[in-house]
């Protein structure tokens, strides 16, 4: 759900961004300092030690890299319900917002890919990066489904480096499942994409829709910033 918040003032999208979190439900830790919001925008110095990539400490939010089609908080035992997110600044150029039906997704590997289904339905590991756990990587499936309700946790940089972590090897055809999960997830007929402006603020099902956006130019002068809670 996108809503237009009718300001531009980044105190003001700030409270209103606040006020509909906290209509929404509670809001949900984002890293190891316990911050509830968070402002999302390159960190230049990380990215220079790092060259974008997401096989250190730095974490997605933190780079101006795109694609990684994902879900927020994947390293969490519980993923958050809900994602909200509201636009500060956005890249003059790149930096559009990109959505994925995951109820479309799971039809299409159904019908086309059951053997990879039942592979993204077994436990995968994931690193957990960006807090204080005792132990730095969990196991969790990629894909649930229970009744009719379709859950999806997936980062496809955390669960490599997740299993870094573990000190174990993905298996071949849990490797080939995701591989193929990203190609239709990548494809335009199966994605929405939009430009958010000054002032709008996106809410989203965290369970069951995955989001990404496309790489952007730093800019250091007017950088791309976003203000980030999880809900549940």
């Amino acid at each position: 759900m996108l809503i237009k918040l009718s300001e531009k003032d980044p105190k003001k999208i700030t409270e209103k961004t606040n006020i509909i979190s906290n209509l929404l439900g509670k809001r949900v830790d984002q890293n190891k300092k316990g911050d509830k919001v968070l402002v999302i925008t390159p960190n230049i110095k990380m990215l220079k030690s790092n060259k974008n990539s997401l096989d250190k400490n730095i974490r997605y939010h933190q780079t101006n890299t795109g694609g990684s089609i994902h879900t927020d908080g994947p390293q969490l035992t519980k993923t958050p319900n809900i994602l909200i997110m509201s636009c500060i600044n956005n890249a003059l150029k790149g930096g559009d917002t990109i959505l994925v039906d995951i109820n479309k997704i799971y039809s299409l590997i159904k019908k086309d890919k059951p053997v990879y289904l039942k592979e993204l339905k077994k436990d995968f590991f994931f690193e957990r990066r960006g807090f204080n756990f005792t132990k730095n990587y969990l196991k969790k499936p990629i894909l649930k489904k229970i009744g009719h309700k379709i859950y999806f946790r997936y980062l496809k940089e955390y669960i490599l480096e997740g299993y870094e972590k573990a000190k174990k090897r993905i298996h071949p055809k849990q490797l080939e499942a995701i591989s193929y999960l990203d190609k239709i997830m990548s494809l335009k007929k199966n994605q929405l994409k939009l430009k958010m402006k000054k002032g709008d603020l996106i809410i989203i099902n965290n369970k069951n829709t995955a989001h990404g956006r496309t790489g952007f130019i730093l800019d250091k002068k007017v950088p791309r910033k976003f203000l980030r809670m999880w809900v549940n």
